[in-house]
Formats: C-alpha cells, sequence, structure tokens
C-alpha cells in the first residue's frame, strides 16, 4: 500500500474515487476536526485523539470512526 505525505496527495492518487474523497473531506473540513496524515491516509482528530479516518481501495471507500462504540446515538 503507497503511504502519501498530504490528503491531496492521497485524494489524486485515487483517481476512480477523487471526487468522492473531495466531498467527503469538504465536509469534514466544515468542523472543528483538524485534517492530519496518519498511517499514509487522511485522519481527523480532535486534541490530537484520532476521530475519523478515510480509505479508498479498488472497488470502495471508507470512512470510520476511531472508538466508535463510544459515540451516542
Amino acid at each position: 500500500m503507497k503511504r502519501y505525505e498530504t490528503v491531496d496527495a492521497y485524494i489524486l492518487g485515487h483517481e476512480n474515487w477523487i471526487s468522492e474523497l473531495d466531498k467527503l473531506r469538504t465536509l469534514l473540513l466544515r468542523t472543528e476536526l483538524v485534517e492530519e496524515v496518519k498511517w499514509g491516509a487522511p485522519t481527523y482528530t480532535i486534541n490530537g485523539k484520532n476521530v475519523i479516518g478515510l480509505g479508498a481501495f479498488k472497488e470502495h471507500i471508507g470512512i470510520w470512526f476511531f472508538n466508535g462504540a463510544f459515540l451516542e446515538d
């Protein structure tokens, strides 16, 4: 798996999903989350703690919540 240094490079490196990743990124940047690259992929944090990760794969993209079990409905 290729490691990216920036979120822009990550998005451009997944040409089948540029539009979708860009839309998700735009939504996430409207929040108090801080955008970072961890493990070569976009990660969004609050107070240095991982909250959301984005991933692009061959047949799908994914968004996940770190410690999602602690989220309230």
